[in-house]
């Protein structure tokens, strides 16, 4: 593999890995947030009070993703035996 198939490569399981965290984010978000449902910009009572555990649950989620796309691009950028060496040559 050339290095632009593997930055292509990396690029896109990046991609693969964010909307992953974005469908999994929506899948976890519990129903009863009606998030700007019902917003009324002159009253004191915010639309969906900040949840800690949402927090958390969404921060580890982004921890998650970032860990998978690193492993996936340490294994493009760093192969494992000589024989796949990134400088040589299709064979």
């Amino acid at each position: 593999m050339t290095r632009g198939q593997r930055a292509c490569t990396a690029i896109a399981a990046g991609l693969v890995v964010v909307v992953g965290c974005w469908v999994a984010e929506a899948l976890l978000r519990p129903e009863d947030d009606g998030g700007w449902f019902m917003y009324a910009p002159n009253s004191s009572v915010l639309f969906a009070g900040p949840d800690r555990s949402a927090t958390l649950r969404t921060g580890g989620i982004a921890v998650l993703g970032i860990a998978i796309w690193l492993a996936i691009a340490w294994r493009l950028y760093h192969p494992r035996s000589d024989h796949e060496s990134p400088s040589s040559g299709p064979a």
